[in-house]
């Protein structure tokens, strides 16, 4: 398992979790860093990934030309503009460990444990 990384953590939530959140600029910013870390890991030799083979094209033609640092940066700079414009409490934190969670609608830590689903035979979830 992964060491946990908020950046990481954060990027993921925002960009894959929220894209309403997102501009369709930062959109576009966040799909040309995709693509550009796809292009990273072929020139690496790595197997060529699907948005590579379709020949996606990219919006902002200097993302082929970055390395992982550097595309890590522009991500990192995106989520923070974006927390700037919409407020960090969209991010849903565990409440024992303060960790980003995976989803905005889990009800678990993975990496600390804290569970706080519904017990069966607890009370109701209030209707409205």
């Amino acid at each position: 398992m992964q060491a946990y990384d908020e950046s990481r953590a954060l990027r993921f939530y925002l960009f894959d979790h929220c894209p309403e959140l997102l501009t369709p600029e930062e959109r576009l910013i966040v799909r040309d860093a995709r693509l550009g870390r796809s292009i990273l890991a072929y020139k690496e030799g790595g197997e060529p990934r699907l948005a590579v083979m379709l020949g996606r094209k990219l919006h902002d033609p200097e993302f082929a030309s970055l390395d992982e640092q550097a595309l890590d940066a522009r991500e990192m700079s995106l989520a923070r503009a974006v927390l700037a414009r919409v407020g960090d409490e969209v991010v849903q934190r565990c409440g024992r460990c303060g960790r980003i969670l995976n989803t905005p609608r889990a009800q678990q830590c993975f990496l600390c444990g804290h569970d706080w689903h519904k017990k069966a035979g607890g009370p109701a979830p209030a209707s409205g």
